[in-house]
Order: structure tokens, then sequence, then C-alpha cells
């Protein structure tokens, strides 16, 4: 089996596993990664057209390592596995933006809260209109 990682007294950040006549099946180990990781590149794999195999594994709850094994209809799984890793930071910057956009929005709503000036909520919209009502009255 070839394997490639790093040299010396510190791990590689990534060892891949596989034989080197076959381009299309590695097992990826990521060092310092979990199920988070791990379930969240399987599904953006599998999702692609080039994949007929995706899995991964902790081997062990206590050691920080997750395998990410990938086989595919012919293509590389090096190529595969980049396409997939970056249509994940695409997802994870989309939703970063989201929660930036959101937490812009929550702090807006404190300030205007503050000064009175915040869309009032159901509650504080039914109090207005009986208010509005009886004034007319």
């Amino acid at each position: 089996m070839a394997t490639s990682g790093g040299a010396g007294p510190q791990e590689a950040a990534l060892k891949i596993v596989g034989e080197a006549d076959d381009e299309a099946a590695r097992t990826y180990i990521f060092r310092g990664e979990d199920h988070t990781l791990g379930n969240a590149l399987r599904h953006v794999l599998m999702r692609q057209k080039d994949v007929e195999f995706c899995g991964y594994s902790v081997p062990h709850p206590s050691e920080p390592f997750v395998h990410v094994r990938l086989q595919t209809t012919g293509a590389p799984a090096r190529e595969v596995l980049d396409d997939g890793l970056k249509q994940l930071g695409g997802i994870c910057d989309a939703l970063a933006a989201q929660l930036d956009k959101a937490e812009g929005l929550a702090e807006t709503r404190k300030r205007s809260d503050s000064q009175g000036t915040a869309f009032p909520g159901p509650g504080r919209a039914l109090e207005n209109a009986r208010r509005l009502a009886d004034r007319m009255e």
C-alpha cells in the first residue's frame, strides 16, 4: 500500500492510504477531525456523480482521527475529494454569511428596541391597533 504523510515527530494533518495503481479508490485519514467533518464531507461527496461509494469512520473516540473512504466510478479520487472539499467550503461560507446577516439584523433590532423604534411583535401590534381603534371612536 502506498501512503503519504509527514515525516518526523509530528504527524501530518492528512494521510492518504490506497493502492498506487488504483487512483479511483483511496482512504483519507484526517488528523484532528471527528464526526463533524466526516459526516458533512461524506454527504457532499455522495451527491457527486463520479462517486460510487463514500463512508467515514472514527476508529476510536479518544483518538483525533476520521477515516474517509472514497471510491469513484473511474475519476481520480483526489480530484473528486478536492471538488467535495471546495463544495463543502462554499456551503460553510454561505452559512457563515447567513449567520452574520442574522446577527446583524438581531443587533439592529436590539438597538431599535432600546430606542423604541423596533417593529412591534404581534402582541404589541394588537395592543397598538386597539389603542388606535379606541382613539378613533
